[in-house]
């Protein structure tokens, strides 16, 4: 399934008069929040992924500490839920790095019965929703 999402900069200037140059220092990098936008993001697009993808399921909870970020269910013992990840740059190749460090350890973890990996690139636009377990 594809879900392409847009938005509206002449809208969303209306908010914010600056927002094109606010945009352009992201893009170019020149900013200590370029990491933390692009984490931001993929975090909002697994959201999205869930809402859209996962009819029924709601986040109850977000652990910050340990996977996964996302927790739909806490039984304890047997947690489901959805990992998050972003990278500002690396397109597929990138995101499959991070699937095939991620994934594994999903895998392995005996307190989770059901595992997610939501998974997003700023540059190329690329993003991808994974079961790994069960």
């Amino acid at each position: 399934m594809e879900v392409a999402l847009v938005w509206n900069m002449e809208a969303l200037e209306r908010h914010d008069a600056d927002l094109r140059a606010k945009v352009a220092r992201l893009r170019s990098g020149r900013t200590v929040d370029r990491e933390r936008v692009t984490e931001n993001a993929a975090y909002g697009l697994a959201l999205v992924a869930i809402s859209a993808l996962m009819p029924g399921r709601r986040v109850i909870t977000m652990c910050r500490d340990e996977a996964p970020d996302f927790v739909l269910d806490a039984t304890p013992g047997a947690l489901r839920g959805v990992e998050v990840a972003g990278r500002s740059s690396g397109g597929l190749s990138a995101l499959r790095a991070v699937r095939l460090e991620k994934g594994p350890r999903l895998i392995a973890r005996k307190d989770i019965a059901e595992a997610h990996l939501s998974l997003w690139c700023a540059d190329p636009r690329v993003s991808e929703l994974y079961q790994v377990k069960p």
